[in-house]
């Protein structure tokens, strides 16, 4: 009964901040920044070719790659003869690459007319799983509350609302994008015979 409790007080406590906050910001005026042509943030300034700093430099770092890996394929060394590390860098910077176009998405996903309960509830899911322990009993605490948050916001509010939720979700996911990026990659270069698939869409482009 108190877990339950507990679960019910933590929902409304942020409800209501929530509300606090939009009541805050929605009176100001919204300008919609130029963003990045992978990741779609519009809080992070554009850098150089459309992209946001991460981005480039995650791009750069592809290039690279994609160098190195290029004067050994024409020497004649076959990819699974090629260096561990290397091999693992070039999975690491693809899947780096790919997280941020799935960012990306998810932004135009939220830049719709029409935003549901349900989208603002797997946003605060995403982030009640982030800073809890997996076994913590409020982990879950935000599942089945859409129709509760469309109840209790507006449309336009809700347009708020996931802009707020969309950056705090998006800068998680941008600090830990090189982390996520290694984890299994060992096992997975080393079971694969042949380069990432933008490794191959790369080289494929410079002959």
């Amino acid at each position: 009964m108190e877990r339950g409790k507990s679960m019910v007080q933590l929902r409304c406590d942020l409800l209501t901040l929530i509300m606090i906050e939009l009541k805050r910001v929605s009176h100001r005026p919204t300008k919609m920044a130029s963003a990045c042509i992978w990741c779609g943030s519009p809080s992070h300034k554009i850098y150089r070719s459309g992209f946001c700093r991460q981005c480039y430099e995650i791009q750069s770092e592809q290039r690279r790659l994609a160098k190195r890996v290029s004067r050994y394929l024409k020497a004649g060394t076959p990819w699974k003869c090629l260096d561990l590390r290397l091999r693992i860098d070039c999975h690491v910077a693809g899947a780096m690459g790919e997280m941020a176009k799935a960012e990306g998405e998810l932004f135009a996903h939220h830049r719709r007319p029409e935003i549901s309960g349900q989208t603002i509830e797997d946003l605060l899911t995403y982030i009640s799983h982030s800073l809890l322990p997996r076994k913590d009993p409020l982990v879950n605490c935000y599942y089945n509350c859409a129709t509760t948050i469309t109840r209790l916001f507006s449309p336009e509010q809700r347009k708020v609302l996931i802009d707020l939720l969309s950056e705090a979700v998006n800068q998680h996911k941008r600090h830990l994008r090189r982390t996520r990026a290694k984890a299994g990659n060992g096992k997975l270069v080393q079971d694969s015979k042949h380069p990432p698939k933008w490794l191959r869409n790369f080289l494929s482009k410079s002959k």
